[in-house]
């Protein structure tokens, strides 16, 4: 998709084997966070799954540390961090 339309180039893909550019131009935004290349290109195959995982485990019935091994712990106390952030922002902008 990015490819087709050319956003690969102007977004920095990490996939195209270039540095980004010395400027720094953000590519992407949100919140307090930026960065200067495509953030769909920095996601590995581990992150993913942890990603997949953490909302499995809050859509049946939670994410107890039982049975975690560290890192992904470590992986759903971030992510959950950042979702109360997120949803925070939400509501401060909606009310």
């Amino acid at each position: 998709m990015c490819r087709k339309s050319g956003l690969d180039e102007r977004r920095h893909c990490r996939w195209r084997g270039e540095s980004p550019p010395p400027d720094g131009m953000p590519v992407w935004v949100r919140g307090d966070l930026a960065t200067s290349v495509c953030p769909k290109s920095l996601v590995s195959g581990e992150s993913e799954a942890l990603l997949e995982e953490f909302w499995g485990r809050r859509r049946f019935g939670g994410v107890g540390v039982e049975g975690l091994t560290a890192r992904q712990a470590d992986a759903f106390a971030v992510l959950g961090e950042l979702l109360r952030e997120e949803n925070k922002r939400g509501e401060r902008s909606a009310g």
